[in-house]
């Protein structure tokens, strides 16, 4: 059976306002494997602006986000959209 709270769901800009937004409100509605697109070298890096962010937001709104969820319910990748991806290997 298929059960959509633990299907993997990639968000991108988590570090902006409706990224940060968004990743609470699944949080808070039990989605599990969440991952987040973010510009940063190390996880270290990463988890640290997600943590910045997600804090942020949760002092100015109702969402009942627990920092204590990240480590087993998101995972961080680096990505940066600004950056063109190389070209696909040619044919030839």
């Amino acid at each position: 059976m298929f059960d959509s709270l633990r299907c993997g769901i990639a968000v991108t800009g988590a570090t902006g306002f409706l990224g940060a937004n968004l990743i609470i409100a699944l949080l808070d509605a039990g989605y599990e494997n969440l991952i987040a697109l973010v510009r940063g070298k190390t996880e270290i890096e990463r988890r640290r602006k997600i943590v910045e962010s997600l804090d942020g937001v949760r002092r100015q709104s109702h969402l009942k986000f627990d920092p204590s969820d990240l480590a087993a319910r998101l995972i961080t990748i680096n990505y940066d959209l600004t950056v063109p991806a190389p070209a696909p290997p040619s044919a030839e």
